[in-house]
């Protein structure tokens, strides 16, 4: 049984409805509480709910009860399926004190708090079951080091990748991807091609503050990097992250580097 798994396709590539028709296979098994988690809420009920529900009527899975208002799907034999949005990290609290058989996360690389959602939360959720499973699925995020994309290197996760091209429900799917091209401006081997449609790892690095950034140890003396300045930018949130970077430059080289980062919720005004 692989208990993590992450689904990295293109767009349009039926992930979705491929956690929609997982979860209600799981609540096959009776008494199997199961999770979809989206951006948002909304986007959980938009993107998944009318998809379980009519999976369920496939196979013939007995609904006692649903209801979009409470994003939950009640099955006869005990079984059920919430949905949930990751907006915030008081979202990701909410579901402390649960227990699943499958989470699925969906558009994973575009998540807030994936470490802490994964890790402190959903983790000790899957712990009641020896068969639990925890699903990550996405599109390749835009920019690098995001917490899909180290699940996706790992060695924890097991892969699964395909695009729209493999989706036989897409018709003339080259065609698609050709005209969307020529309506950008764009090669059919720029990075949002590539990326999007394709569902492989390319980065923009148009999206990033720092291009073609490097990781370094910092060294004990910090003089050693020939700094002329320092900024410290802050960022303030209550339910959302406070973020506070220290950033050293050299006004004549034009170099610079992030020599501190720090991230919480919960900071008062005295904090």
């Amino acid at each position: 049984k692989i208990r993590r798994k992450c689904l990295c396709t293109s767009r349009r590539a039926g992930k979705t409805n491929t956690l929609a028709r997982l979860l209600v296979y799981t609540c096959i098994m009776p008494n199997s509480p199961c999770i979809y988690i989206a951006v948002k809420f909304d986007n959980a009920i938009k993107q998944c709910f009318d998809l379980c529900v009519e999976s369920a009527k496939e196979c013939e899975l007995s609904i006692e009860t649903s209801s979009k208002n409470d994003g939950s799907i009640v099955f006869s034999n005990g079984s059920s399926i919430i949905f949930r949005g990751n907006s915030n990290k008081v979202e990701a609290d909410k579901l402390r004190g649960n227990k699943f058989r499958l989470a699925c996360v969906d558009e994973a690389a575009f998540q807030i708090n994936m470490n802490y959602l994964v890790n402190d939360v959903l983790t000790p959720c899957l712990m009641d079951y020896n068969d639990s499973v925890l699903v990550l699925a996405s599109t390749p995020a835009v920019v690098p080091h995001t917490f899909f994309q180290k699940a996706f290197d790992g060695q924890e996760y097991k892969n699964y990748s395909w695009s729209l091209v493999d989706n036989p429900f897409i018709p003339n799917p080259e065609e698609e991807i050709q005209r969307i091209a020529d309506s950008k401006g764009i090669s059919l081997d720029s990075p949002f091609i590539l990326r999007e449609l394709r569902g492989l790892w390319y980065f923009d690095t148009e999206a990033q503050v720092f291009k073609g950034r490097k990781t370094y140890i910092v060294p004990s003396d910090l003089k050693e990097l020939n700094f002329t300045n320092i900024c410290v930018g802050v960022d303030f949130g209550f339910s959302d992250y406070n973020a506070v970077v220290s950033l050293a430059y050299n006004k004549d080289t034009r170099q610079a580097w992030v020599i501190r980062e720090n991230k919480f919720n919960h900071a008062d005004i005295s904090t």
